[in-house]
């Protein structure tokens, strides 16, 4: 989404304690982690995971078909 940059994309917590954060993406495939406490993190409530090529590590996957 950002390039991996974890300066960028910050998620605010909601009155009922879950963490949200809106972005509008293109069509196409994603990989993204979450970074908790300055570690990469897997999206639990997503199943899909792919590895990413440049570094070998596992992350969420996410496709977008169209944009809404």
């Amino acid at each position: 989404f950002n390039r991996w940059n974890p300066g960028h994309d910050y998620m605010t917590k909601g009155d009922d304690g879950v963490f949200r954060m809106e972005k509008k993406l293109k069509p196409g495939e994603y990989l993204y982690n979450f970074i908790i406490d300055g570690s990469l993190e897997l999206d639990t409530y997503n199943e899909e995971t792919r590895y990413r090529e440049d570094t070998g590590e596992l992350s969420s996957y996410l496709k977008v078909d169209k944009v809404m």
